[in-house]
């Protein structure tokens, strides 16, 4: 192990649905890439996605990041299949307050959707989405929690917006040496009559390879009918060379 991977470790967002407070290493670009296989939801009979984000913190308070989906395939409840590319949201998030023992770390987070999906083939709204989120993160030794709570701006095909509320509990504890056990339990409200709210819960297992390098899978149980009776998935986080 070099003096960098010594002084600077990963800090993965995935596999979670809710993300960390804290920023990756100031000038180091950070890669997460994945798959995620979700079947049997209200709205699909099978969608498998490889995400992807990229973040490069430019202090130890603004972090820029760029979440997308290079490649998404969708089953309908019909039989019908489409694949393409996803949606793409660059965003910004800033950290304005450190973690201390009466307290969590806190930040808020901005990013907007590019509509690159396509709505032809029912694989995007076609429309921009706003989001604003508040994040707060908190190590009570053992245990590292992640409180997420997040508002979006859905963009509507006749114009104006649907809102929609996420809210996500996350916790992780190491189990053994480089492995780590996470949890979380999250929920999106309903955005309009047609489109339900989502209940649904995630477990995890994360492997450091190395400090840079961080390994995960994970399963999703849907709680409610329209969340997906369950969903699979793996990835990685990888910490690159500094930049600056």
């Amino acid at each position: 192990m070099d003096a960098t991977e010594r002084e600077v470790a990963a800090n993965p967002n995935r596999p979670s649905v809710s993300n960390p407070a804290d920023l990756s290493a100031p000038g180091y670009l950070e890669i997460e890439l994945g798959w995620t296989g979700a079947f049997r939801s209200s709205q699909y009979r099978s969608q498998h996605t490889i995400p992807f984000l990229a973040k490069l913190a430019l202090d130890n308070r603004i972090q820029i990041r760029l979440d997308g989906v290079p490649l998404l395939h969708l089953r309908s409840e019909e039989g019908n299949r489409a694949s393409g590319i996803g949606d793409w949201s660059p965003g910004v998030q800033w950290k304005f307050l450190d973690q201390t023992e009466a307290r969590p770390a806190m930040a808020l987070a901005a990013a907007v959707k590019l509509p690159a999906a396509s709505a032809r083939k029912g694989l995007g709204s076609g429309k921009a989405d706003y989001t604003l989120t508040f994040l707060a993160s908190k190590d009570v030794e053992p245990v590292h929690l992640d409180v997420n709570v997040a508002h979006t701006w859905l963009g509507r095909e006749e114009g104006g917006f649907d809102r929609q509320w996420l809210g996500a509990f996350a916790a992780s504890l190491p189990v053994a040496d480089r492995w780590t056990l996470g949890g979380e339990v999250y929920a999106f409200s309903s955005p309009n009559a047609e489109t339900p709210r989502v209940v649904s819960t995630l477990w995890s297992l994360s492997y450091a390879y190395r400090p840079t390098v961080v390994f995960d899978i994970g399963v999703d149980v849907g709680l409610n009918r329209a969340a997906p009776d369950f969903a699979f998935l793996a990835g990685v986080t990888v910490t690159l060379a500094k930049l600056f």
